[in-house]
């Protein structure tokens, strides 16, 4: 015993067991995988008689790569993943009559979870029909959807597909896929 308080004595001893303590905080206060908030989208009309009417930032951008920022009054649900959805199909239907969004792709499901005091999108896009974009229109596009959620309240995103992890996002781009 008086040998391990030795060691423990020691500047190496001393780390190592700071460092177990500090991984023991780390597991017992970071939020599990299964922790996610799943909302079930309804149509309550107490839900729907909530919206108002406010100000939201959109970021549409062109086939040559250049953003850009307007403001525009949509009628939003107080509640803030909802509300990231209404706002990206408004971006959709933005971006739709410039072939910026491919009409095979829907507007993704979007849940948020709070991880290390940050507001993160979880973007869920389900893909029924394959997508081909080039790359060029790949970047933009995610540019724009991008740009969009984290000007309008979110700090990070996190994309999916079909509800899995994605790599990319629609073939090329690599994304954020992991908290």
């Amino acid at each position: 015993m008086r040998r391990l308080l030795q060691i423990l004595a020691t500047p190496h001893g001393l780390f190592a067991v700071l460092f177990l303590v500090a991984a023991g905080l780390y597991f017992l206060f970071t939020p599990s995988a299964s922790e996610i908030t799943i909302r079930v989208p309804t149509d309550n009309p107490d839900t729907l008689a909530a919206q108002t009417l406010e100000e939201i930032r959109l970021v549409v951008v062109d086939t040559f790569g250049v953003a850009r920022r307007y403001v525009v009054d949509l009628e939003v649900s107080p509640d803030l993943g909802e509300r990231i959805e209404q706002i990206l199909t408004k971006l959709r239907s933005d971006m739709l009559a410039g072939n910026g969004w491919p009409k095979e792709l829907s507007v993704p499901n979007v849940y948020l979870q709070d991880i290390d005091e940050q507001l993160v999108a979880i973007m869920d896009f389900r893909l029924v029909n394959h997508v081909s974009l080039d790359v060029n229109k790949e970047i933009n596009l995610y540019q724009a959807i991008s740009e969009t959620v984290l000007s309008n309240g979110v700090n990070r995103i996190l994309v999916l597909k079909d509800g899995r992890p994605a790599e990319t996002f629609l073939g090329h781009l690599a994304v954020p896929n992991k908290p």
